[in-house]
């Protein structure tokens, strides 16, 4: 491509004019890019359009960068509405207006795909339907970290090494605000650089795997080495680049100390005392009451045409800060004031709706509204990441430096203002009565530890001193005087050792948590004073100034310790990536949770629960519930990240309690749940049930009037309540309520708005209107439905049956039922992608994926024999579907057996757990093709057939395969499992799923013809 082309399209990604230029740094980055130079990370500062990158990845591939077709780019959990979504749209906008991009791109007349964390494209799985084609995801540290590790939250057993194949191949992760995530940051480049321990075991297989790459983003001013791209003179002479750098935001501290009470008299003259509505008997937390105050004085009483924006630490503070500022509008006669609450612990679908809200108040960078009056928003560390917000001024409290940097970058962002930075502090904290005690103890146990090292330095001399004096040799006077001597200075030794020991035992955890705790304050507060001395009162705290002040001696170190120190972090093995790869093993004892992975030990973060909300539950009438049943339900309706509200556990704990006590108490007309009824089912991180509870169970452990052994009992049920909901997914019925406004709330009792109560459209897909991102349906059905249509028959064109459960039977006969429908372009199991409209044969859909399979193939620049072994194991995947029973089973039309595709319903007592690839198996094997193959390529095909669902991971299911003795498809199995051991070795964990992936999305594709082709022919006159 000319450099007219390079120039060309770098703007009209960027969305720039005419007039416009890219900044230099985009503009290296591309060319570093095309130039295959390494570029391991980007420290550019806040404000300076750091996802530019995901603009500057397309162009260059676009114009033959060797990069990975995938990018991946990593917000932190916290973050609630992230600006990359509008990049990632706008793109997508752009590819489709520029026909030569997307031609070079091989996207031809499709849009480019996109994964991302709110709207429209919420988890959709766009980016799982084509590895060949490029592709950009938008997800957090965790939905990510887990999905790479073969554990994905909220993904099934059998997708999980689908996602982690593409995830850990051709893929490159940018890693947004890296600083604020360490151990995750650690744990991608220890995947990038380590393909001697990940990577295929051959250096001739490694080239045939794509590579994995990371590019981290900070704007904090790490230390940097070449391969970091950090701003040059050339940015610094950029009008834009250089107005953001030396944007105006002057620092001002008020001392918490010496402001009055809610009561003391206001700047305008008026006493709160004298208000006509006080605040709540003034009681309002005074940092919050403060905090409020000065955010009223810095906006002239609400009056001035700006935005403020409000940080505060706690969620309870900026609660406190929104209705306190209410009340002094009120107090001062003013209509309510425009303000917007921005926590975390709220529902990923009212997450979507916050943009609307802050574009509205004009908080997101670049808007333009007309103001008549003040606007604030009271923003917890929601607001600090991932958000492009943009106040005229921002008034804090004290938080770690990192953290402060990120604050600092959402005020006067563009540099177009005169900002006012307001940070209340209390008084520099003085260590607590524990707290000096801990610091004495650790001060004790520091000089026990010097004294104990030199003592065992003593010890081993001493016993290199001894001599040892041969049996035949009478031992002399001299000789027992001296062995007397050292066995007594031994004994000195030993006993002072020990008491330096019991000296530096003494500092416990619990006193390191008080001195790290109490040190981390007083440093931030001694960080915050040395800025405001450095730059002076009012002085500028501009990106620019604050690479300055980082860079002086004399506060380098002060700024440091007022970081948060990163988190220890485990060590990530071959072993441990080998068994989160084993995923068709429900149990497994070297499988941990992968937490610590991707955010180090956090042993002082409270534990977490995520809570769904909804209407159907796999519950029988006569209020039972079966585990296994309930699984089965789940896999076919899984939870949606658009359905997911994560917060502390102990909250959920409370709020659940106080619900299920309100409910519980109803009566009349607003009873209505029976306390019989289980009501919450709690999931563990692979999908499965741990346990439930009825609304009852639940309600009881309020607890009133209760005797001395009650409530022991009750106590001891709250427990067991607490340890079921840490780090599960909580499953709520919906009639349960305490939902407002997508956050936590005990005293709401209207049903909650859920995702399958068919009462509204839930968040729809962008490209069927009226389809939810969530890809399936629930429907009641009863023994009333005409005709018994309902029961056999999928309703709506472009649906397919997952799953049925029973939950009522009259004389022996069904007679209600929950039927999950699933869209047909979002699969989720390989029955589901077996039922179709239009019935297929076996030999066309294997022919059509042996196709799908070579297209896969030559577009991603796959070598002719690597590509033939793709397309012989697609030709031959689905030959176990041969079989009599999968053919019954599965109600295929008599003429023309065998079919690949069938209208069903399945019948999946008489499938009895058959899996059609392990009948595959002997078909395989007797096929010429195969026959002539060496024996690693044998096992490559072999594998990549009995893997195509997700299974042979390496265990596989013999249930129900009747083609040869019991001993012989034990034996198989057996094989089956030992083959995926020997691929992984071979091909290690990523690059064996990789390839998995390459068959599976051929397969996918090869349904998705089929069900097109159902479509057009309903479309046909």
């Amino acid at each position: 491509m000319t450099k007219w082309a390079s120039e060309t399209w770098l703007r009209g990604a960027l969305k720039l004019g005419p007039s416009d230029s890219p900044f230099p740094w985009q503009q290296e980055l591309c060319l570093r890019f095309l130039e295959g130079k390494e570029v391991t990370s980007l420290d550019i500062p806040t404000g300076l359009g750091k996802t530019a990158v995901m603009a500057v990845w397309l162009v260059a591939r676009a114009l033959g960068a060797s990069l990975p077709r995938r990018l991946v780019y990593v917000v932190d959990r916290r973050a609630v509405v992230d600006q990359a979504t509008e990049v990632a749209e706008s793109l997508r906008a752009w590819v489709a207006n520029e026909r030569d991009v997307s031609s070079v791109l091989g996207l031809g007349d499709r849009p480019l795909p996109i994964s991302t964390l709110r709207g429209q494209h919420i988890d959709n799985r766009a980016w799982l339907d084509d590895p060949s084609s490029p592709a950009i995801v938008i997800g957090t540290v965790d939905m990510v970290g887990s999905r790479l590790l073969f554990s994905g939250y909220g993904v099934s057993s059998k997708m999980r090494p689908y996602h982690a194949g593409l995830l850990g191949a051709d893929t490159l992760v940018v890693l947004d605000e890296a600083h604020l995530v360490p151990a995750f940051e650690d744990l991608l480049r220890q995947i990038e650089r380590g393909a001697d321990s990940f990577g295929p075991k051959e250096s001739s297989l490694r080239a045939l795997v794509p590579p994995f790459k990371l590019l981290s983003l900070s704007a904090t001013g790490r230390q940097t080495d070449t391969t970091t791209l950090t701003l040059s003179d050339d940015d610094r002479n950029h009008s834009i680049v250089n107005k953001r750098l030396t944007a105006k935001k002057a620092l001002s501290i008020v001392e918490l100390a010496n402001v009055a009470e809610a009561t003391a008299t206001r700047k305008d003259g008026s006493s709160a005392d004298d208000d006509a509505v006080t605040t709540k008997k003034n009681k309002v937390h005074k940092l919050a009451g403060v905090l409020a105050s000065e955010a009223w004085e810095v906006t002239r009483q609400g009056s001035a045409q700006v935005r403020c924006l409000v940080f505060c630490n706690a969620r309870k503070d900026a609660t406190a800060v929104a209705a306190e500022l209410r009340n002094l509008a009120k107090s001062a006669g003013m209509d309510e004031p425009n303000i917007e609450l921005f926590v975390g612990g709220r529902r990923v679908k009212e997450r979507t709706q916050a943009r609307d809200a802050l574009a509205r108040l004009g908080f997101m960078a670049g808007t333009s509204v007309n103001m008549v009056r003040s606007a604030f928003l009271i923003a917890t560390s929601a607001g600090e990441v991932g958000v492009d917000l943009d106040a005229d001024h921002m008034v804090c409290d004290l938080v770690a430096w990192e953290r402060m940097v990120q604050r600092l970058g959402r005020v006067n962002r563009r540099g177009d203002g005169d900002a006012k930075v307001i940070v209340v502090v209390d008084r520099e904290p003085a260590p607590s009565e524990k707290t000096t005690k801990a610091l004495e103890k650790r001060a004790v146990a520091n000089a026990a530890k010097g004294q104990l090292d030199a003592l065992t330095r003593k010890l081993i001399a001493l016993h290199g001193a001894k001599v040892s004096v041969p049996k035949s040799q009478k031992e002399s006077a001299e000789a027992k005087a001296t062995e007397a001597e050292c066995k007594q200075d031994e004994k000195a030794l030993k006993s002072s050792i020990s008491a330096c020991q019991k000296r530096f035992k003494a500092f416990k955890d619990a006193d390191a948590k008080l001195v790290s705790r109490y040190e981390s304050e007083a440093a931030q507060h001694r960080a915050l004073r040395k800025l405001l001395a450095a730059v002076g009162e009012k002085g500028s705290l501009g990106p620019d100034a604050l690479l300055s002040l980082r860079n002086r001696h004399d506060l380098g170190n002060v700024l440091r310790a007022a970081t948060t120190v990163d988190p220890l972090r485990p060590e990530l093995t071959r072993a441990l990536v080998d068994a989160w790869s084993m995923t068709s093993l429900d149990e497994h004892p070297g499988r941990p949770e992968v937490d610590p992975w991707l955010r180090g030990f956090h042993p002082n973060d409270p534990p977490q629960t995520t809570v769904v909300w909804r209407r159907h539950l796999p519950v029988r009438a006569d209020g039972s519930l079966d585990a296994k049943a309930a699984k089965r339900f789940f896999e076919a309706a899984p939870p949606h990240s658009s359905e997911q509200l994560e917060t502390d556990t102990h909250l959920v704990l409370e709020w659940l309690i106080e619900r299920a006590a309100a409910v519980c108490n109803a009566t009349g007309d607003d009873a209505s749940l029976d306390a019989r009824k289980v009501v919450a089912i709690a999931l563990g991180w692979r999908g499965e049930p741990k346990g439930w509870r009825t609304l009852g169970e639940i309600a009881a452990a309020k607890g009133m009037n209760e005797n001395k052994e009650a409530k022991k009992a009750r106590e001891q049920g709250v427990k067991e309540l607490m340890k079921l909901l840490v780090g599960s997914t909580l499953i709520i019925d919906a009639r349960l309520g305490g939902l407002t406004d997508g956050l936590l709330a005990e005293k709401t009792d209207t049903t909650a708005e859920a995702s399958d109560d068919g009462s509204a459209m839930w968040l729809a897909r962008p490209d069927v209107a009226d389809v939810s991102v969530t890809g399936f349906r629930i429907r009641a059905l009863s023994a009333s439905e005409e005709g018994g249509s309902a029961w056999s028959k999928t309703t709506g064109a472009g649906w397919v049956r997952r799953h049925l459960f029973v939950t009522n039977v009259v004389d022996g006969e069904p007679s209600a039922a929950l039927v999950i429908d699933g869209w047909a372009g979002d699969a989720a199991t390989e029955e589901e992608r077996a039922e179709a409209d239009r019935p297929q044969q076996l030999v066309e859909h294997q022919s059509w994926a042996e196709d799908c399979a070579r297209q896969i193939a030559q577009r991603l620049g796959i070598e002719t024999a690597r590509a033939n072994l793709l397309a012989l194991a697609a030709r031959l995947h689905d030959e176990g579907k041969r079989s009599a029973r999968w053919q019954r089973a599965f109600k295929a039309p008599l003429d023309g057996r065998p079919y690949a595709k069938t209208k069903g319903p399945i019948d999946f007592d008489l499938l009895d757990g058959y899996r059609h690839e392990l009948g595959s198996l002997p078909y395989v094997e007797a096929h010429d093709e195969f026959k002539k193959l060496a024996p690693n390529d044998q096992d490559f095909v072999l594998h990549l057939i009995a893997a195509h669902h997700g299974f042979a991971r390496p265990v596989i299911s013999t249930n129900g395969s009747d083609d040869a003795p019991p001993s012989m498809v034990d034996e198989r199995a057996r094989a089956v499992a030992l083959r995926f051991a020997r691929l992984s070795r071979r091909w290690g964990p990523w690059g064996l799923a990789w390839w998995e992936a390459l068959l599976r999305s051929a397969d996918q594709t090869a349904s998705r013809l089929n069900q097109q082709a159902s479509t057009a022919q309903k479309d046909q006159p």
